[in-house]
């Protein structure tokens, strides 16, 4: 009876099993599917001379001495409930004030350090960078502090809910804007880091320094007025603030940006006039053209979900920005090692007056030209990866025509999986079956990239690897190219691997690759001994 009984639970655990299966999968269908379509249905109607009605009772809700006198009840509440987080919170701003004045004289001689020609070494520019976040972190954190004290002191649909969604909101946009306002400080990365321009970084750090306090006020009124929990103040005086919001974006966009005297292109074609790149001014004055249309047709909900993705891919991009000019300034310190090395072996060479002395400099002495021109083209070429990435990653979830390319199927590989299975004695029994993998155009699409990237790697690692070879090795232009070769047919293994492995191509069907490939580095050993002799 035992033994029938726990047949008959085993039975019922795998159909619950097998129906909870079925109702994730089922779930996980519909949460796609309204992903996919929530976007492109309006959540409003057209503006109408009733939102004038909506926005004056919104705006006396805001002001409503109830309303404040109900929040700062909770507030005081909540301080005398937990008062160490308040004294921390205020410890910690005190301390930031004081080191606010020293910071920047610190910023001040590190640049003056960076600017010195003979300055070989990135401590200058990574302690300016580690400052530039410590200034630009206090207010952002100080505003995240009240949202998070306040959110957890109010109650539902109060004037402390909204608040704290908008200080919520502007401690991001104030930490994304402060930041760069602090990387263009007379004596910060900018222009004693990285030499860009110094007119055109006083005049992007002018237009910045207005941009923080009004994108602040800004995030913080749009953040509070989608946050009332009445859905007609939030398309009524929600949606006027957000379209203020993009004129103003706009504005900002049109200071920085113009193509006839906007600073950013002095800054990112300081060889050129970048004219062929000033067509993204009129795309992204487009861009904010359509969210405010969006916005004003109805659609005030897809253009809050699209800016937010707009925003965090700006941030990224600046970041990648930032990155890849950290990068050149390494560079820069590099090349000028190598070449005061190069000119003090040369006159140990000269001084020698040996002719196998000058010799054997010649021979381990590294192109610069080369190697920077490669280096340079490895670093554009990374970030532009890094950036496209990130954009994919952000924006496929929220744009269908993304996605769709996952649901085209090329063809289907299929593979030998071993499944564990119990029966109904309590045995377990290995079984092995067929599964079929779909191959989409989407897979299809990262293999390309992947091989791409591989390829771009492999043309322009060897001057990067010869940088770093000189630093550590003092080698031969012969063991440098042994290495390299190397390096690259390294490469070559991977982004073959991984390429066929986005395709469902798995490692034991690619095996011949690298058996075919450690064979080459081999031949060219031998050539090339063979042609010393």
């Amino acid at each position: 009876a035992m033994i029938d009984d726990l047949g008959g639970y085993t039975n019922q655990l795998a159909s619950l099993q097998a129906k909870e299966t079925e109702l994730v999968e089922r779930t996980r269908e519909f949460s796609d599917f309204i992903n996919e379509n929530v976007l492109w249905i309006r959540s409003g109607a057209l503006p109408a001379l009733s939102d004038a009605t909506q926005i004056h009772a919104a705006l006396r809700w805001f002001i409503s001495p109830e309303e404040w006198r109900h929040f700062l009840s909770d507030l005081k509440f909540d301080v005398h409930r937990y008062p160490l987080d308040y004294l921390g919170a205020l410890l910690v701003g005190c301390i930031a004030l004081i080191l606010h004045w020293r910071l920047q004289g610190t910023l001040k001689h590190l640049g003056e350090q960076a600017g010195n020609r003979l300055c070989r070494t990135m401590r200058p520019t990574i302690d300016a960078l580690l400052i530039c976040i410590v200034l630009s972190a206090p207010l952002a954190l100080a505003l995240l502090f009240l949202e998070w004290r306040i959110y957890d002191a109010a109650s539902d649909g109060t004037l402390a809910v909204a608040l704290s969604r908008g200080f919520f909101g502007a401690g991001f946009v104030v930490l994304s804007v402060q930041f760069p306002r602090w990387c263009l400080h007379p004596d910060s990365l900018a222009p004693s880091h990285f030499g860009w321009n110094p007119r055109a970084v006083a005049k992007l750090r002018r237009h910045v320094a207005w941009l923080a306090p009004a994108a602040a006020l800004a995030a913080f009124s749009i953040g509070a007025a989608v946050n009332t929990d009445n859905d007609l103040w939030t398309e009524s005086l929600g949606r006027l603030l957000y379209v203020a919001a993009i004129v103003m974006a706009a504005f900002f966009l049109h200071a920085v940006a113009n193509p006839k005297s906007g600073p950013l292109w002095d800054i990112l074609f300081p060889e050129s006039s970048g004219r062929a790149f000033r067509w993204t001014y009129f795309v992204m004055q487009g861009i904010n053209l359509l969210l405010a249309a969006g916005a004003i047709y109805g659609y005030f909900y897809t253009a809050m979900r699209l800016s937010i993705r707009l925003h965090a891919t700006v941030c990224f991009a600046g970041a990648v920005f930032l990155g890849y000019h950290i990068a050149l300034r390494w560079l820069l310190l590099a090349k000028r090692r190598l070449a005061m090395e190069q000119a003090r072996r040369r006159r140990e060479a000269q001084k020698a007056e040996s002719s196998e002395a000058l010799m054997q400099h010649e021979e381990s002495a590294i192109d610069i030209a080369r190697v920077d021109e490669q280096t340079r083209r490895l670093m554009r070429g990374t970030a532009l990866i890094a950036i496209g990435a990130s954009a994919w990653f952000l924006w496929a979830q929220e744009i269908p025509a993304l996605g769709v390319l996952d649901r085209v199927t090329l063809w289907e590989n299929t593979s030998i999986v071993a499944e564990t299975k119990t029966n109904a004695d309590g045995q377990t029994a290995t079984v092995e079956h067929e599964v079929a993998k779909p191959v989409t155009l989407g897979n299809l699409a990262l293999a390309a990239v992947i091989a791409l990237v591989s390829l771009a790697f492999v043309r322009n690692l060897p001057g990067f690897v010869d940088i770093l070879l000189h630093r550590r090795m003092h080698l031969m232009a012969g063991e440098r190219n042994a290495v390299t070769t190397i390096v690259r047919y390294a490469l070559v293994l991977l982004g073959g691997v991984l390429t066929f492995n986005a395709i469902g191509v798995g490692w034991e069907k690619v095996q011949w690759l690298a058996a075919a490939l450690s064979l080459g580095p081999g031949f060219g050993r031998s050539e090339e001994h063979t042609s010393e002799l």
